[in-house]
């Protein structure tokens, strides 16, 4: 469950709905219909669009730092995104000498997804969830 489904709102609110819809549902059933639809594309994009719509929920200052030290590199959060796309659905395993460093780099962009969605939500993730390479999964 979303912590603040309305919040979502502003991503489809010039969405067209039908009379019938609106006569027969709820606005929150209404709301979580859009919502649910909404996710589903989202689900479906880069990374790169992710964070930027997360980014654009989130609202972060302009010297918010998610993670201490850490800097995105957006292209090369793209090039990795291709590279998981091409292994994932082209079945492409190609040689990934950073394979060290890209792995940390995607657990930083996954802490900073995380910190922002604690900066807006207050949410709290036990840190064992996010190892990083000086620890290991229990």
């Amino acid at each position: 469950m979303l912590q603040a489904p309305r919040d979502w709102a502003p991503f489809f609110s010039k969405r067209k709905v039908e009379l019938a819809d609106v006569e027969n549902q709820t606005h929150d059933q209404l709301l979580s219909k859009m919502l649910a639809d909404h996710l589903e594309v989202l689900d479906r994009k880069s990374l790169l669009a992710k964070l930027e719509h997360l980014t654009a929920l989130c609202r972060p200052p302009p010297n918010f730092e998610g993670v201490k030290g850490f800097r995105l590199d957006q292209k090369r959060l793209v090039a990795l995104d291709n590279l998981r796309h091409r292994i994932v659905h082209d079945g492409a395993i190609d040689a990934i000498p950073s394979i060290d460093e890209d792995l940390e780099f995607m657990g930083d962009v996954s802490r900073t997804f995380v910190a922002l969605i604690h900066h807006r939500y207050g949410l709290q993730v036990d840190p064992r969830a996010f190892p990083t390479s000086s620890t290991s999964p229990e």
